[in-house]
């Protein structure tokens, strides 16, 4: 593949030019020299992401022929700024959509701007987290016979522990009842490249969201917007991308994502294919330590069970940062472990060593108690709760309360309760259990 952005960018340092434009570090960064001088602005011939004709246009049809999408969009600030240009794009079929309870925080917060209402589907969860679950798919289905005016079903799939949905079944029931499909495909953006190709656009989604920098070699910001359905123009989704996105988007995350591709065409699927041996060495060792772990096709997550061993997860997370090793997520229960075809072989060993460390200390199975959850009535929209005054409260004096504000489970952003949602009992309970004491409730 001929690297479009990188060209132009390498072209543009070897005849030096005067840079009397932005940023003001003007390529001199002494503590990043190598790096700052590819920071550049839209100038002349640089082309713009979203209007794009030249080199980012080319970029991106790369990435639509490789994905095999009708065409693929990129984005510099993440996949939060594709979920907002999806969301606001469905707009013209309504401004009703069916969703996945643990979905990520953008997706909350930009249907509360847009004043989408949302029905939400809760799925059988795999802990009492309310971060991970597989929904049914006969909910979904009725849930859509019963809301003939929605305009779109959004699905996270895999999610944090790398739990994927059966998107070939929703797929399926979406072209059935004519819904269009976002799926929110974050985590999963390699899945392209395994072995046996299972991304969603395999099973024909309409819009999908890849961050390719959370399992792909790509630089923080690096995503993908995939658009695999005739009901949207592409002129139309760039127009929609630039309410929202930065005015300025970053060359270096731009040319990071082309060059991804590059590898991805290159040697994605044979280096997955390879790590695939891996992967399997690491479950015959948590097998034979009987170290429970979330079983599922996604290769990049890891993650284990620490109640099985008789461990809360912040004694666990203590004993990881003294060996020098960081997760990617811990919840009350799980660690999240994120691998890939990049990690260096001593990190390979030394998670290794944990496991066998951790085995060695295991004491009997810890039993959950808190209570599942009781879904909240919503009193008022989520886009009306934003606008109105709030007071912080302590959580103990939280029952009966509007919430006002978003409050997530950090890292993987999933709202326990949402803006104009009522608290109940095991809300107020759920956000104690994570530590959370103080709340913006509606005045």
């Amino acid at each position: 593949m001929k690297l479009y952005i990188k060209n132009f960018i390498d072209n543009y340092i070897k005849q030096d030019f005067a840079r009397f434009h932005t940023p003001g570090h003007k390529g001199f960064l002494p503590y990043i020299p190598e790096i700052s001088k590819y920071d550049i602005t839209e100038i002349s011939g640089a082309d713009s992401l979203y209007n794009s004709s030249s080199i980012i246009k080319d970029a991106e049809d790369f990435a639509s022929n490789l994905y095999k999408t009708n065409f693929t969009i990129f984005s510099a600030s993440g996949a939060t700024l594709a979920i907002q240009t999806a969301l606001f794009s469905t707009l013209k079929f309504g401004k009703k959509i069916i969703a996945m309870r643990n979905s990520h925080s953008s997706f909350i917060n930009t249907s509360a701007i847009l004043d989408i209402s949302t029905i939400w589907i809760y799925p059988k969860y795999i802990d009492n987290s309310m971060v991970s679950g597989i929904i049914d798919i006969l909910i979904l289905e009725q849930t859509i016979i019963e809301n003939k005016d929605i305009s779109a079903i959004f699905i996270t799939s895999p999610d944090y522990f790398g739990i994927m949905q059966d998107i070939k079944k929703i797929s399926y029931i979406c072209k059935k009842y004519n819904k269009i499909l976002i799926v929110d495909n974050s985590h999963g953006s390699h899945l392209f490249f395994l072995e046996k190709n299972i991304h969603p656009l395999s099973f024909e989604a309409d819009i999908v969201i890849d961050s390719i920098h959370k399992t792909l070699p790509s630089l923080t910001g690096s995503a993908l917007l995939h658009i695999n359905s005739h009901k949207f123009n592409r002129d139309e989704i760039k127009s929609n991308m630039s309410i929202f996105g930065s005015t300025s988007p970053n060359y270096i995350i731009l040319s990071s994502i082309e060059n991804c591709l590059n590898y991805l065409k290159d040697r994605g699927k044979g280096d997955f294919i390879k790590f695939s041996f891996t992967i399997e060495k690491i479950y015959n060792i948590l097998k034979n330590l009987d170290i429970k772990y979330i079983k599922h096709e996604n290769k990049t997550h890891l993650s284990i069970d620490c109640f099985y061993l008789g461990k809360k997860t912040d004694e666990i997370s203590k004993i990881l940062f003294e060996k020098y090793i960081e997760p990617e997520f811990i919840s009350n229960r799980y660690i999240v472990f994120l691998i890939s075809p990049y990690t260096p072989a001593d990190h390979f060993d030394r998670l290794i060593s944990f496991f066998y460390h951790i085995n060695n200390i295991r004491e009997s199975p810890i039993i959950e108690n808190i209570a599942l959850i009781t879904p909240p009535k919503l009193l008022i929209s989520s886009n009306k709760a934003l606008s109105k005054n709030y007071e912080y409260i302590h959580i103990n004096f939280s029952l009966d309360r509007i919430f006002a504000r978003t409050k997530v489970v950090c890292p993987p952003g999933i709202p326990i309760i949402m803006p104009g949602e009522k608290i109940n009992e095991s809300i107020k309970e759920y956000l104690k259990f994570y530590g959370i004491k103080y709340i913006k409730v509606i005045k």
